[in-house]
C-alpha cells in the first residue's frame, strides 16, 4: 500500500489538533473530541465516521511509509516471537510521536480503542518497566541471538571463523548501519573486542527507540495524569489503549488444514476441544506459540496462509508426548491423543512452559 505521509488521516489531524491544548484531549467516557467528513463520501458524523477515522489512522500506523512505526526485525526476519508487532521508526519528528502519545491518552479516557500492534517491550518502556534481554528477543531474536554467541565465543578459531567481517558498527530496524563508535565502521571487532562490541552493541540495540518512546510518554502523561499512569504495567497499558485481543476460534478454525488427519477425528476434535477450555490470554500464547503472532489478521481476506495441524503419530504412549511447532510454516505437530484430558493437558504445558523457546 503506497501513502504519502501529507495525505494521511494522521498528518492532516495533526495538523488540526496537534496545537489544542492538552485539556481539550482529556474527556470522559464517549465522548467525541471531533467529527469527520470523509470528502466525496456522504454521511453524517454520528460516531461511526469518528470511529472509521482511527480505525484508518491505526492502519496508516502501521505502514512503514509514514515513518511512524515500523515492522520489529523479528518479522523481517521471520523468526522468534511478537512477528506481527511494530516498533517505533528511527524517526526524528518527535512532535508526532508525542502527539501520537496524545492520541493513546484519548483512548484511554474515552474508550475509543486504537488497534495498535507494537511489540511487548514498547509498551514496557513506555510505563518505565525494566526492558529485559528476552524482552529485545521478542523484538530481534538474531541480533540478541548473535550478542550472545560472540560473548559465549571462547576460541580465537571459531571466533574469526564465525565473525570475520565485523565492525563496530550496528544495524537499526530501518537496515541503516550506524557507527557505534567514532569511525566504527573503520574498526574492525576482534576476538580480543568482542566483549566491548557486544556490550556496545546490546546497548545500541536496547536503545534505540528511547527518545521516540519519550516523546509518546510526554504526550500521553500530557492527557492522563501520571499518577494514574503508575498504576499500569505495559500489558496493563496495551489493553486500557488497544482492547482485548480477541482469538475468534471459527476464525482459525476456517483457516486450518489436517495434514495425517482428517477433521473429524477424534484427536482433532480433543485440540478443538482444548482450546474453547483455553481463557484469551492462553489463547494468545497459543498463537504466539504456533505462529509467533498475538493476533490473527484483521479480516479474512488478508490471510496468507493457514494453520496445519499435523499428524507425528506413531509413537508409543503419545499421551506422553508434547506437541510441537514451526512457527515458519504455521504449523503443530499434534500426537495422536487418546482422550481429551491428556490433549488438553499436554498443549497447556507446551503453550505456557515452551512459549518462551524460538522454535523453527
Amino acid at each position: 500500500m503506497s501513502l504519502r505521509s501529507s495525505d494521511s488521516l494522521f498528518e492532516q489531524l495533526y495538523r488540526k489538533i496537534m496545537h489544542w491544548p492538552a485539556r481539550s484531549y482529556r474527556v470522559s467516557r464517549h465522548v467525541r473530541i471531533f467529527k469527520v467528513r470523509f470528502v466525496g463520501e456522504g454521511g453524517i458524523d454520528s460516531g461511526g465516521l469518528y470511529r472509521e477515522c482511527f480505525s484508518e489512522i491505526c492502519k496508516e500506523l502501521m505502514n512503514p511509509a509514514l515513518g511512524i512505526l515500523i515492522p520489529c526485525p523479528n518479522s523481517k526476519n521471520d523468526a522468534g516471537r511478537n512477528r506481527d508487532t511494530f516498533v517505533p521508526a528511527p524517526s526524528k519528528a518527535m512532535q508526532k510521536f508525542r502527539f501520537l502519545g496524545r492520541l493513546m491518552g484519548l483512548a484511554l479516557r474515552s474508550g475509543e480503542l486504537l488497534s495498535l500492534r507494537m511489540a511487548p517491550a514498547v509498551w514496557k518502556e513506555l510505563t518505565l518497566q525494566a526492558v529485559t534481554k528476552e524482552d529485545m528477543r521478542g523484538v530481534d531474536v538474531l541480533s540478541f541471538g548473535m550478542i550472545d554467541g560472540m560473548r559465549n565465543t571462547k576460541s580465537k578459531e571459531m571466533f574469526d571463523h564465525t565473525f570475520d567481517d565485523e565492525v563496530f558498527a550496528g544495524l537499526r530496524t530501518d537496515s541503516k548501519r550506524c557507527p557505534l563508535v567514532p569511525h566504527g565502521t573503520r574498526i574492525p571487532v576482534t576476538f580480543s573486542r568482542r566483549l566491548t562490541y557486544a556490550s556496545y552493541l546490546y546497548a545500541f540495540r536496547k536503545h534505540e527507540f528511547t527518545a521516540q518512546i519519550s516523546a509518546m510518554r510526554m504526550g500521553l502523561a500530557e492527557v492522563v495524569p501520571k499518577t494514574a499512569l503508575v498504576l499500569f504495567d505495559g500489558a496493563e497499558l496495551q489493553k486500557a489503549v488497544c482492547g482485548e485481543t480477541i482469538i475468534d476460534l471459527e476464525v482459525l478454525k476456517r483457516h486450518t488444514t489436517y495434514e495425517g488427519y482428517s477433521g473429524l477425528e477424534p484427536v482433532v476434535q480433543f485440540f478443538w476441544q482444548a482450546l474453547r477450555r483455553f481463557d484469551n490470554d492462553l489463547r494468545v500464547k497459543f498463537l504466539q506459540f504456533v505462529w509467533g503472532r498475538s493476533r490473527l489478521p484483521q479480516n479474512e481476506s488478508m490471510w496468507e496462509t493457514s494453520m496445519r495441524v499435523h499428524s507425528c503419530g506413531g509413537a508409543r504412549n503419545p499421551d506422553a508426548r508434547l506437541p510441537l511447532s514451526h512457527t515458519c510454516f504455521f504449523q503443530i505437530d499434534l500426537p495422536r491423543y487418546t482422550n481429551a484430558e491428556a490433549c488438553y493437558n499436554k498443549l497447556k504445558i507446551a503453550v505456557e512452559e515452551t512459549g518462551t523457546f524460538e522454535m523453527g
